[in-house]
C-alpha cells in the first residue's frame, strides 16, 4: 500500500500484512518514525511477523562523486522537478486565477527551502561509502528498501553513473 503521512493508512496496511511505500513529501522523519512503529505493531496484533513487512522509502537518489562535488548539478534539477511539482499540485488544488506578487515570493521561498531540504535531509545523495552510511541510517529507522528516484532532470551520464554505484552496493551488506 502506498501512504503518505496518515498513520491509518499505516496501520491498515499493517492489519492487512501489506508492505508500505512510503515518502518524505508531507511527512517528517519524526512521523516516519512514528508511522512505521505502528506498522510494525498493527503486523503484530493481525498475527504476521513484523519483520516480514517491508517499509520502502521513496528518494531522490544520485550517487557517484561525493555529495558536495555534485551539488552545482543536483540543486538546479532539484529546483526545476519540485518547481514542476508545486505547479502541479497548485493546479489540481487550487481555482484558476492569477498569482498575485505574494503569493509568488511565498512560492519562491518555499520551493528554495524544498531543494535544499532534499540536499540535506530528505535525498540519497552521494558517493557509494556516503551512500551506504545514509542506507545504515535508514535501516536502524526502520526502513526496508529505498525506491531511487533518479531521473528528476539530471543528465543521462549522471543517472548511468548512479545506477552503476547503487548496483555496487546490492550485495553488501547494510548493517
Amino acid at each position: 500500500m502506498t501512504a503518505g503521512n496518515n498513520p491509518d493508512m499505516f496501520d491498515e496496511a499493517g492489519k492487512r500484512g501489506c508492505h508500505v511505500l512510503t515518502h518524505l513529501i508531507n511527512q517528517t522523519w519524526e512521523q516516519l518514525d512514528i508511522n512505521c512503529a505502528r506498522y510494525r505493531q498493527a503486523r503484530i496484533d493481525a498475527g504476521f511477523a513484523p519483520k516480514t513487512g517491508k517499509v520502502t522509502l521513496m528518494m531522490h537518489t544520485q550517487a557517484g562523486p561525493e555529495k558536495a562535488a555534485m551539488l552545482d548539478e543536483l540543486r538546479p534539477a532539484l529546483h526545476q522537478y519540485l518547481s514542476a511539482f508545486m505547479q502541479l499540485s497548485n493546479n489540481l488544488s487550487q481555482p484558476s486565477s492569477p498569482q498575485t506578487g505574494e503569493t509568488h515570493k511565498r512560492q519562491a521561498y518555499t520551493l528554495k527551502w524544498g531543494v535544499e531540504k532534499y540536499l540535506t535531509q530528505y535525498g540519497l545523495f552521494g558517493s557509494a561509502a556516503e551512500c551506504r552510511q545514509q542506507l545504515i541510517a535508514l535501516k536502524q529507522r526502520g526502513i526496508d528498501e529505498i525506491a531511487c528516484l533518479v531521473d528528476f532532470g539530471m543528465t543521462e551520464e549522471s543517472v548511468r553513473t548512479t545506477i552503476i554505484t547503487l548496483a555496487s552496493l546490492i550485495n553488501k551488506e547494510i548493517s
